[in-house]
């Protein structure tokens, strides 16, 4: 396994993303989920979507074993710099808890997503493109999502190796 201790963890910290014209209403705010297969939205949170198309199934099995039908699909409001397939979010109705990002659906299209104890961090080249805290009442990460959001992501980071990531202690 390679570790990259070079990437300085309290410069992500100090990273902020910031939106124009947006009421905290517009805010969702999506668990990110490192079991989901796909990015699922809950239908009161579909008006962050874009692209909207209404539809019938697949099933998506939950870990309880019930079975939900995907009702929508639409595009995440997430960086550009990710492929329209990891935009793509589903809708399904009777999902209660909270709106999931997939990690896993960011790290295939070629992220590195950092989780430390307080922050969830995501880079493509070398990029932060999303950024999330973790919410001690659940011990979840949390990602607020905002319609046209514009996240600072000009902060340029040193290379991130494949493998997992310690951070200097």
């Amino acid at each position: 396994v390679l570790v990259d201790n070079s990437l300085n963890i309290s410069s992500i910290n100090n990273i902020t993303c910031s939106s124009s014209n947006i009421h905290s209403t517009n805010v969702v705010i999506a668990k990110g989920d490192s079991g989901a297969s796909s990015h699922y939205i809950r239908p009161q949170d579909k008006s962050i979507l874009t692209n909207l198309q209404h539809r019938t199934g697949p099933e998506v099995t939950q870990p309880d074993g019930t079975n939900l039908n995907i009702t929508g699909t639409g595009n995440l409001p997430l960086h550009k710099s990710l492929s329209p397939q990891a935009r793509k979010a589903h809708i399904l109705p009777n999902l209660t808890s909270s709106s999931l990002v997939a990690l896993g659906s960011l790290c295939d299209d070629g992220c590195t997503v950092i989780l430390t104890d307080k922050t969830l961090t995501a880079v493509k080249n070398n990029n932060i493109i999303l950024r999330g805290h973790r919410n001690r009442s659940d011990d979840l990460w949390d990602i607020p999502l905002y319609p046209h959001t514009k996240c600072m992501h000009n902060v340029k980071l040193p290379p991130l190796h494949s493998g997992l990531y310690i951070p200097p202690h």
